[in-house]
């Protein structure tokens, strides 16, 4: 402000600055406002509260939506990344700390994977301890997911790679049943039917091995084989490692 008369000083300071002009005799059009100073904010593309650290913003006004002081979220397109966040089974480094799925998150043996992107958005815990059907549902259902269902040739070969890559040349359940009337539903949505029995469901996918389903007696359970096949088995024999999809 830098000028002053007399007693003048204190009243001007707290009139700033249209009043402190009439105090002084000034015209209001000789007193500039205070500029608004500006700001460095990032962008907080994922809305958990922490922005991107690449992506600085020089804010000199009003802040645009998505903008945030904090420059510290190590998974800017991700909401369930940030510092502070919980830790999570997910294949992902929740909170930050550069360390993925610690803790004591992934019970059961359990480890996560997911695929490549575009289509990261799953969850795969493989689970390598075998387990009757039954088991392995319950399981799944602790994480909040289901025995994996298989929804294209993409991820079909996913999950066969990976199990075979972690638990050996061996087959593995997915979460599907055949009612008396050979048709195939999956786990987590019943009321579909993929299959009726090798004829698969359009636009269902399928990848039943030669001669399957065999609909043998009290057979009704369906393995994925090493060779990235399908195969009906019977449920209440053979304990095999499974996949849980969240």
């Amino acid at each position: 402000m830098g000028r002053t008369i007399g007693r003048l000083a204190i009243p001007c300071l707290l009139a700033w600055p249209t009043g402190c002009a009439q105090l002084l005799g000034l015209d209001d059009r000789s007193v500039d406002a205070a500029p608004t100073p500006c700001l460095t904010l990032y962008d907080d593309t994922d809305g958990d509260g922490h922005g991107n650290p690449y992506a600085p913003l020089s804010v000199c006004d009003a802040p645009p939506a998505g903008a945030v002081i904090a420059s510290d979220d190590c998974s800017p397109t991700d909401p369930t990344a940030y510092p502070g966040a919980s830790e999570f089974c997910d294949a992902i480094d929740n909170d930050c700390d550069t360390l993925v799925d610690e803790g004591g998150v992934c019970l059961f043996g359990c480890t996560a994977a997911r695929r490549p992107p575009p289509d990261y958005a799953r969850i795969y815990l493989f689970c390598p301890t075998p387990a009757l059907i039954d088991a392995a549902v319950t399981t799944c259902m602790t994480f909040g997911g289901s025995v994996t269902a298989i929804e294209s040739a993409n991820e079909n070969n996913f999950v066969a790679a990976t199990a075979t890559s972690r638990f050996g040349a061996v087959p593995i359940w997915l979460g599907a049943v055949e009612n008396p009337d050979t048709n195939w539903h999956w786990f987590s949505s019943f009321t579909d039917t993929f299959s009726n029995g090798s004829t698969c469901v359009s636009p269902n996918y399928c990848n039943w091995a030669a001669g399957e389903p065999n609909g043998g007696t009290a057979i009704h359970c369906l393995e994925l084989t090493p060779q990235s096949q399908w195969s009906d088995v019977r449920c209440d024999v053979g304990p095999k490692p499974y996949v849980c999809r969240i």
